[in-house]
């Protein structure tokens, strides 16, 4: 069975509570052997993706957001396949915020920020006044306002981590895809980053690549295991929240 990748929201609401984590068409066995089963996420859910380097975690966000093409199957968002968006009515779906990336002119905090609002802006005009003024909401919003002028090149590595979310949230975006959104972070930026995340899930539905075991437990509402390309499992917060449970899972997949 080819791989198909769907990713369905829904209001987050009691009357769904019922559906709240992950449809499977297949059985637990068939998921495992074909690696082919869809996934349901709720709206404003937190998804975490754990597995081994190597495992397809970051390919699975660039399927979801259009970057990559599958190979065989296909991609689906809200029911229509990835490929059948323009790329500015992806954009304006599905914000990609990498784990780390080289910019190698001496872009200034707000002008970052700003590149988020070009799904936004018609081609013919430039940044009006409402869209710096909004970018600056959500640079308020990530705790990095007073960095607005600074060259993004001079920050630290979460200052500037912070700067590529807010230029993420500039897109006005209903998901969010993080690729290890606290690599090679200190504790402390890294837990500023957590406590953002758990803000943020009042308004977007985030899907965040980690290796951390504890951060997906603090931050995720499921968790999605990967190995060798192939979705292993999905678990629902009761099942990874109990003691013992998901340790076992990881130590057979990694």
């Amino acid at each position: 069975m080819a791989t198909r990748l769907v990713l369905n929201l829904h209001e987050n609401d009691d009357q769904c509570e019922e559906r709240k984590g992950f449809h499977k068409g297949e059985t637990e066995g068939q998921q495992q052997q074909d690696a082919g089963a869809g996934f349901e996420l709720l709206e404003k859910d937190v998804l975490a993706v754990i597995g081994p380097n190597g495992a397809g975690k970051s390919t699975l966000l660039r399927l979801i957001s259009g970057f990559l093409e599958p190979s065989a199957g296909s991609a689906e968002l809200l029911g229509r396949d990835v490929r059948s968006y323009s790329k500015v009515g992806l954009a304006r779906l599905v914000a990609y915020v990498p784990s780390e990336l080289y910019l190698p002119y001496d872009f200034s905090v707000l002008e970052i920020a700003l590149m988020g609002r070009s799904p936004r802006v018609p081609w013919w005009r430039d940044y009006s006044d409402a869209d710096v003024s909004r970018v600056l909401g959500y640079l308020k919003e990530v705790g990095i306002l007073e960095l607005r002028d600074r060259s993004i090149n001079s920050l630290s590595s979460g200052e500037r981590q912070l700067a590529l979310i807010a230029q993420a949230l500039a897109q006005e975006p209903r998901v969010l895809l993080l690729d290890e959104p606290t690599a090679s972070l200190d504790f402390k930026a890294s837990e500023k980053i957590e406590n953002l995340l758990s803000e943020l899930k009042r308004d977007y539905t985030i899907v965040a690549v980690s290796h951390s075991i504890g951060q997906a437990r603090r931050i995720a509402d499921n968790i999605l295991v990967m190995k060798e390309g192939k979705i292993v499992t999905a678990l629902g917060a009761p099942q990874f929240q109990a003691r013992g449970s998901l340790e076992d899972l990881l130590n057979e997949v990694f």
